[in-house]
Order: C-alpha cells, then sequence, then structure tokens
C-alpha cells in the first residue's frame, strides 16, 4: 500500500466544518500552542489560533490577519500529520498547493516547523496592507462551448492564471481585479 499527504492551500480553511473538524485534536491543539509562540517571538502581536476559528470566514480571510490565517492552516495540517504518524507508515509520497508547500516541506523532513512557519507568516505580512488581494475562481462553460483559444488568450492578457481541469471546466487563480472582469465576462456569457 502506497500512502501519500497532501497539504491544501490557504483556501482551505474556507467552510466551519473544514475548521472544526480536526480542532480537539490534542496534536493540533499543540501545534496551535507551538505556532502562538513562534508568531509571538517573531515580532508577532499575541494570537489565539483556537480562537481564530470560531470567527467567520470572511473575518478569518481579511488582509489583516490572513497570516496569522496561514499559522492556522499550517498548523493544523501539521497537527494532522503528527496524529496520522502514530496510526500510519510514514508517507511515501508528500505533496502541497500553494501554502500547503509549507507543511508539506515540514512533513518531508526539509525544514523545521519553526523555520517554515515565519517564513510563511513574513511573505502574507504584506497582504495585511493591502485593500484587496484576488483569488481562485472555477469557470464552467456552456455544455456544446468547451473552453477556446481565444477565451484562454483573453485570462493570460488578463495575468490570470488557469488549470484546465477539462474542457469545458478551467479553476482561474488572478489579482481581484482581474477575477472581477473574468466574473463580468463569465456572466455576460452565461
Amino acid at each position: 500500500m502506497t500512502t501519500a499527504y497532501a497539504f491544501a492551500p490557504l483556501s482551505s480553511m474556507t467552510r466551519p466544518e473544514d475548521r472544526f473538524r480536526y480542532r480537539p485534536w490534542r496534536e493540533v491543539q499543540e501545534r496551535f500552542t507551538r505556532a502562538e509562540s513562534i508568531a509571538h517571538e517573531d515580532g508577532g502581536s499575541p494570537v489565539r489560533l483556537d480562537e481564530l476559528l470560531d470567527q467567520s470566514t470572511s473575518k478569518l480571510y481579511e488582509p489583516a490577519q490572513i497570516n496569522y490565517a496561514a499559522a492556522l492552516i499550517i498548523s493544523m495540517q501539521l497537527g494532522v500529520v503528527d496524529r496520522l504518524s502514530k496510526l500510519l507508515p510514514k508517507p511515501d509520497w508528500v505533496v502541497g498547493c500553494s501554502l500547503g508547500d509549507m507543511a508539506r516541506t515540514v512533513c518531508a523532513g526539509a525544514c523545521t516547523f519553526e523555520t517554515a512557519l515565519p517564513v510563511a507568516m513574513f511573505s502574507l505580512r504584506a497582504v495585511g496592507r493591502a485593500e484587496r488581494i484576488g483569488g481562485t475562481v472555477v469557470v464552467m462553460s456552456a455544455p456544446r462551448r468547451p473552453f477556446s483559444a481565444e477565451d484562454l488568450a483573453w485570462m493570460e492578457s488578463r495575468d490570470l492564471t488557469v488549470s484546465r481541469l477539462s474542457p469545458r471546466m478551467l479553476n482561474v487563480a488572478g489579482l481581484a481585479e482581474s477575477i472581477e472582469a473574468l466574473k463580468d465576462k463569465a456572466q455576460k456569457h452565461r
């Protein structure tokens, strides 16, 4: 049997049930405590990650505290790994997407939690000063109209990053203005 761990991006905690699922685990709480200490030592204001879980999704992902959301997510992911390491063999593969790369790197033993967490938080501090960031959306075309080369060229001209999930479904990421332009175009084309 092959074991693989896949670590999700920053957007992985948008649904409250995903945030609460692993909250009671001792290993997750231990990671929260360590992350709070690391964040405070790194010059951040005191934070209680467990309290962040209780906030609405929109509050959790506000630019002013997005770096703490990152700490929360990485801590939760690695707390789950701590629990699974007691139950399963060491994974054969570890993969991560975006912020999930930090947890993957720690899980693979390439760096410590104490090194990775400040890097992730630092990289998102500048976001806290931004009024708007961007996002990721899934876009589907009409049943008989797959996305054309012109559609993809239009998205590229707007600096949108496109992952083609199928001929009719795209995962698109970009800055807020570009995402809004895409939403407007999608609405016009239904």
